[in-house]
């Protein structure tokens, strides 16, 4: 681990988990799950939740192991320098994945409901150039960034508690209807949508407290979410319907635009400002692990420059690829794949070899 490195507070840990798992998804997600398990896609969200606990769990015993190394040390220590550093190049070039699937559905959304003549140059520009001032910076000054925008999520659960007005408890009946496979796909959409949960792999060293006040504060985290998420997930629902949220694929924006109040008119463009705030924070978390990566393949001890090289690849790469349809759809079924594994499949190979090989720190956690 750095020593420069200052470490985060839990609380600060907190937020920063929150805000990398609540990003561009929440307008789509209700839609996604309809598909895959209809009324009942809010049971598989929250079947999801209880499958990701598990892995933090597993993922908490990991960095317990190593409770003086991020991740990327981590697969080094288990795997060796040269297979080590192999693998982190692999992630690197997944979070690039990640980052630009993210710039894709952003532009996607700014393009059909706020700027529709607005160049994608000028949009990516200005994500990624807010992301990348924040990514370059160490982790306790990203977090306390976080804390103070997490409040805005206040105001994105209010907007959703006005709509309740309109609802219709009875469109999420029956429950139970759909099939073990239907829900599965369910779990495996909203799985997707929480994976954002792999920095606290990069986070745990850097964070103040013992090993179970940190496995309390990332669980607290997780269920915020998952709570968070199925919140909104039943609000679509309630609001227009099974037949009507097949051919809604932002239910979220929808609804809002139903609604007016005496000093906002336009609710969706208030939350679609507030949205931007966390889908910045989910590409800044991206952009700092992959700069991390990168300096840690480097042996370099600042992330600074990887991170700034990383954005300006990921803005001539996003304006190269242009906001389209099957461009949108054919990274994010690639991501979809890789997500899976390297944030669920390859962590539980690491640790698996971590207690077969022996390998851990030596020295106890704080």
């Amino acid at each position: 681990m750095n020593a420069n490195q200052e470490k985060i507070s839990r609380n600060q840990l907190f937020f920063v988990i929150v805000q990398t798992q609540i990003g561009v998804g929440v307008l789509s997600l209700p839609y996604d799950l309809h598909m895959e398990a209809k009324q009942d896609g809010w049971i598989s969200l929250l079947i999801a939740g209880i499958i990701i606990q598990i892995l933090i769990i597993l993922f908490w015993l990991l960095s317990s192991r190593f409770p003086t190394s991020n991740y990327f040390e981590i697969i080094q220590r288990v795997l060796g320098k040269f297979l080590g550093k192999g693998l982190v190049f692999i992630y690197c070039i997944y979070f690039l994945g990640v980052i630009l699937l993210i710039l894709l559905l952003y532009a996607k959304i700014i393009n059909a409901w706020l700027l529709p003549r607005t160049p994608l140059w000028i949009t990516s520009l200005l994500m990624l150039s807010v992301s990348v001032y924040l990514a370059k910076d160490q982790l306790r000054i990203i977090a306390r960034v976080y804390t103070f925008v997490s409040l805005l999520l206040g105001l994105l659960i209010a907007f959703l508690l006005f709509a309740i007005q309109d609802s219709q408890l009875m469109y999420i009946f029956p429950v139970g209807d759909a099939s073990l496979q239907e829900l599965g796909g369910g779990v495996i959409k909203a799985s997707i949508s929480l994976l954002g949960y792999f920095i606290i792999l990069v986070a745990y060293p850097y964070t103040e407290g013992t090993a179970p006040q940190r496995l309390k504060t990332i669980s607290y985290a997780n269920l915020f979410v998952v709570l968070f998420y199925a919140f909104t997930v039943i609000v679509s629902y309630t609001y227009f319907g099974t037949k009507e949220i097949e051919y809604i694929t932002e239910p979220v924006l929808y609804l809002l635009k139903a609604f007016e109040m005496s000093f906002i008119t336009r609710i969706d463009m208030f939350f679609l400002s507030i949205w931007i705030v966390s889908v910045a924070t989910s590409v800044t978390t991206y952009l700092y692990i992959a700069g991390l990566g990168l300096a840690n393949i480097f042996n370099q001890p600042s992330h600074e420059h990887f991170t700034i090289i990383v954005g300006v690849v990921m803005f001539f790469i996003t304006t190269g690829l242009g906001v389209k349809y099957t461009t949108i759809q054919s990274v994010n079924s690639i991501l979809s794949n890789a997500g899976l594994v390297a944030s669920v499949g390859v962590p539980l190979i690491i640790l698996f070899l971590s207690f077969l090989l022996n390998k851990k720190d030596r020295q106890e956690s704080g």
